[in-house]
């Protein structure tokens, strides 16, 4: 069963974001979180917060063991451009 979460409006590049994906991709949940904390990326909170989160759903609405997840599909796409003003 596949469980997400989704972060929208992180105001950082979409390429130093995928930078950090790129590293815990594939790997357990405990093993993820625990490089994330470590990491010295600005990009790893956000991306830190959006795993918990999908454990915490899939914990909560799925009733799946937390020690059996494992990070299948990370997604990073470009968001919103923001206007700016003179």
């Amino acid at each position: 069963m596949k469980v997400q979460a989704v972060s929208k409006n992180v105001k950082m590049s979409p390429r130093k974001v995928r930078l950090v994906a790129d590293a815990i991709r594939a790997q357990e949940i405990q093993k993820a979180i625990s490089y994330l904390t470590v990491m010295s990326q600005r990009a790893a909170v956000p991306l830190r917060k959006t795993i918990e989160s999908a454990v915490a759903n899939a914990v909560n609405n799925h009733n799946l063991v937390k020690t059996d997840l494992m990070i299948s599909e990370i997604l990073v796409t470009e968001g919103i451009a923001y206007k700016r003003y003179h």
